[in-house]
């Protein structure tokens, strides 16, 4: 859901400067064993090299991303290329907490903080009586990810 312009709230360069930027939502869920039977399949082996990186960390969620071109281009040599045999969520996941973003400035916002919420697999819910999805903070987000599913 759209609330609001993400992009008024967000420090981007100006145009005449471009940069490598990534901002990045948690869910509310600790890294799972769901998501390190993807890493160990057959068709991604990345649990070996991997583990470590995501031991203590909060999901990435893989369908809540804002980035310039160029970092979704390095995204997508990795998913759709390299690690093609990987859960696209994993690969954002290993890629980030192992700082394998290159040049990339990467911001990495908590459920419940920054311009996206993500509501899905534990995030805190707060509604105003205008029905708008809140941030911890009490303020409107500016958008809000998978509030269909929040507290499944």
């Amino acid at each position: 859901i759209f609330q609001s312009d993400p992009f008024r709230v967000l420090n981007i360069p100006s145009l005449d400067r471009p940069r490598q930027l990534l901002y990045v939502f948690e869910h509310n869920v600790p890294m799972n064993q769901w998501h390190l039977e993807k890493m160990d399949e057959e068709s991604c082996g990345l649990l070996s090299n991997y583990q470590s990186y995501l031991e203590g960390t909060y999901i990435i969620n893989g369908g809540s991303i804002i980035a310039s071109p160029d970092v979704y281009q390095h995204l997508g040599g990795y998913i759709l290329d390299r690690w093609k045999g990987c859960n696209d969520q994993v690969a954002l996941n290993i890629l980030v907490r192992a700082n394998m973003m290159g040049k990339a400035k990467v911001k990495i916002s908590r459920q419940g903080v920054g311009v996206m919420n993500v509501l899905g697999w534990g995030g805190k819910v707060i509604v105003d009586s205008k029905g708008q999805y809140l941030n911890r903070n009490c303020l409107v987000s500016p958008v809000v990810h998978q509030y269909d599913i929040a507290g499944s």
